[in-house]
């Protein structure tokens, strides 16, 4: 939950129709921008 509070924006749900991407591509990208965030924090 803490790296929700590091991501610039609300979660991308409403993108998703706006970008025509299934819910499963934009959980992906959100999950991907939580592990860079992680990473970034633990260098």
């Amino acid at each position: 939950m803490e790296a929700s509070k590091v991501l610039p924006g609300p979660p991308p749900i409403p993108e998703i129709d706006k970008y025509s991407k299934t819910p499963l591509d934009a959980k992906k990208s959100e999950i991907e921008s939580i592990r860079r965030v992680r990473l970034s924090v633990c260098e």
